[in-house]
């Protein structure tokens, strides 16, 4: 894996140094992006490069965070085989996306339709307050414990938005919808059978980034 990801770094430096167009980097201090019942706001950063007087291309990382504790809030409590089971679901995500950008304009500025493709990681991380209510229950269940579950998605995208020039700062301001496929595989444990957590396949995001470029 980590190999995989060298080479892909080594790819995409190639080709912004193999291509002479404008560059940029950019920070995206929020991106509203919905991905599941919990916290909405995600921060993140990019690459841009100019390929062409209408083409671009953009490499995206982005992390949600919670600032409001929404996680801790979102508290989900249930019966279970003669334990009454509750806990809050903290998700954790980051997306690499890859982008293709076509503007409108006969030059690399304005309006603009793209599309994308990438990868979004998740973890969930599960913490459960088991307390007996069936009097044939003696004994902890090895189940009640602190657990951690991993899984990955294939995104695709399709995003509107309106982007400056790529010289000293420039800002892009955009809107899109993003597809996750697949089946992530987070081994969940069996009291989250009756839980409606899940990671949405359909989401909107929108956000505004700001950068640098030369």
């Amino acid at each position: 894996m980590m190999a995989r990801r060298r080479h892909l770094t080594f790819i995409l430096i190639a080709v912004a140094l193999s291509v002479n167009g404008q560059m940029g980097i950019r920070l995206t201090p929020y991106q509203y992006e919905r991905v599941e019942k919990g916290s909405n706001a995600h921060i993140g950063a990019g690459f841009d490069l100019d390929l062409s007087r209408r083409s671009a291309m953009s490499v995206d990382y982005s992390a949600r965070f919670d600032i409001w504790g929404v996680a801790e809030a979102n508290v989900e409590s249930y019966d279970f085989y003669g334990y009454f089971v509750s806990y809050s679901p903290i998700t954790r995500t980051w997306s690499l996306t890859l982008r293709s950008l076509y503007f409108l304009n006969d030059e690399v500025s304005g309006f603009y339709i793209a599309s994308s493709i990438g990868y979004r990681a998740v973890e969930l991380e599960l913490d459960p307050d088991v307390s007996a209510t069936g009097s044939w229950v003696t004994t902890q269940p090895s189940w009640a414990r602190r657990s951690t579950h991993n899984g990955g998605y294939t995104q695709l995208g399709f995003r509107l938005g309106t982007r400056s020039e790529l010289d000293g700062f420039y800002g892009d301001l955009f809107l899109g919808l993003g597809l996750n496929l697949g089946d992530p595989d987070l081994d969940l444990p069996l009291y989250m059978a009756q839980s409606d957590w899940g990671i949405k396949d359909l989401y909107l995001q929108a956000g505004y980034s700001m950068g640098i470029g030369w």
